[in-house]
């Protein structure tokens, strides 16, 4: 009978795939950072369209239900991207850790971190597309029937 032995295989890095890997997490960890500003740049603008709601009905009538709809909007859009650009800042981090100290359970999180923000956003694009799919089915009848 054979002796099997559960041997792990070790992957090591080689210098230029180390500096691929700081590269890509300072461009991950920039485009991170340009997220939060426009997710706080979209919080500032829904408040002010929620607020000054009343404001736009005193200029445009009839106009205030719109446009505090669509500051509502902005807030859940914000907040539905808040967690990809946190899985992206995770993992710059997570890899740029891992890189310098040689850390594997730093390497590890990096890339669970980097597998969580593209699931989400592949889920995203999946919900996105049913919803043009959707639409699509909805109003092209609808305008069909418009035109006779």
């Amino acid at each position: 009978m054979e002796n099997t032995e559960n041997t792990a295989s070790v992957m090591t890095f080689t210098e230029t795939m180390k500096s691929d890997l700081l590269l890509t997490a300072k461009w991950s960890k920039f485009l991170a950072i340009v997220g939060f500003v426009g997710l706080g740049l979209m919080a500032v603008w829904a408040f002010l369209m929620i607020s000054g709601a009343s404001f736009i009905d005193s200029l445009i009538k009839g106009q205030t239900f719109i446009t505090a709809y669509t500051g509502v909007v902005y807030l859940l859009v914000g907040l539905l991207y808040l967690f990809p650009i946190l899985y992206l800042l995770r993992f710059a981090n997570n890899t740029k850790r891992a890189v310098m100290a040689d850390d594997e359970a730093a390497m590890e999180e990096a890339l669970i971190n980097q597998r969580k923000m593209y699931k989400f956003m592949g889920v995203l694009m999946i919900v996105v597309l049913s919803i043009y799919a959707l639409s699509a089915l909805i109003l092209i009848p609808v305008g069909l029937f418009a035109a006779k």
